[in-house]
């Protein structure tokens, strides 16, 4: 017979979202049960003596890590409901706790060491070369001398204003957000959502830039590899590259969930 793993989580707010990931509801101070067995992983979450969710997660079930970590975006169950359900944990090891169970789960076990080497970042890169990287460019310094290039930044800010009829309502991945300036502009330039990834630790700094402007519930942060970050829609993604030449293109693909 199979183990049962459960976790108890006390403290937990609880946002619901709509389709268009803004909050439609919101609890505090409440009560996270998880019993995973076998593929499936009930979940209840309790405010008080109130049920606020009780479902069933299963392999393939949508979730995301964001907010630096301590948030875990749990997707819709089903098409006749297109509900979402954020919850925000006290501490990281709360939210590591809670992500490694779902995952044993939903994604048959993907922090399992011989998963992760399938990924093809970690195929490629050499880990101590990966850590050095990240931990280079999550540095607040590294993100100032970037943004202080008025130059490039104002070339990026220009590319996207003046092509905002491939953004207008669209859904936007922003690769490699760093203090996610490009997601502002994505938004300025009429997104109707965007995603900022970033595997660095940049991404409690962003979250904290996105709430700070009131953005939470059009922009949603994601820290993790690209890799091995999976989207639960189908988005537009818009690469603009600075070449040396001073000149600036802006091209467009479509990336699935996968």
């Amino acid at each position: 017979m199979c183990e049962m793993d459960e976790l108890l989580l006390e403290g937990v707010s609880v946002r619901k979202l709509d389709d268009e990931l803004r909050a439609i509801s919101s609890w505090d101070k409440c009560v996270l049960i998880a019993r995973a067995h076998a593929k499936v992983c009930a979940l209840q979450l309790k405010c008080g003596d109130q049920l606020l969710v009780d479902t069933v997660l299963q392999l393939g079930s949508e979730l995301f890590r964001t907010g630096g970590g301590t948030a875990i975006l749990i997707g819709s169950s089903s098409h006749d409901d297109a509900t979402s359900v954020l919850l925000l944990l006290s501490t990281i090891e709360e939210a590591t706790q809670l992500w490694t169970l779902l995952l044993k789960v939903c994604r048959d076990g993907q922090l399992k060491e011989d998963d992760q080497q399938k990924c093809a970042f970690n195929l490629r890169t050499e880990e101590a070369s990966a850590a050095h990287y990240f931990q280079w460019y999550g540095h607040l310094c590294q993100q100032q001398n970037m943004l202080q290039d008025y130059v490039r930044t104002a070339t990026y800010q220009s590319a996207f204003l003046q092509n905002s009829e491939m953004f207008k309502d669209k859904v936007v991945l922003d690769v490699g957000t760093g203090s996610g300036i490009l997601s502002f502009f994505a938004i300025q330039a009429g997104a109707r959502h965007v995603y900022a990834v970033d595997a660095s630790d940049i991404t409690s700094h962003c979250q904290q830039l996105v709430n700070s402007n009131g953005l939470a519930h059009r922009v949603t942060v994601i820290n993790g590899k690209m890799e091995e970050v999976r989207m639960s829609r189908v988005v537009m993604w818009y690469g603009l590259n600075y070449g040396w030449d001073k000149t600036s293109r802006l091209w467009e693909t479509c990336l699935l969930e996968g």
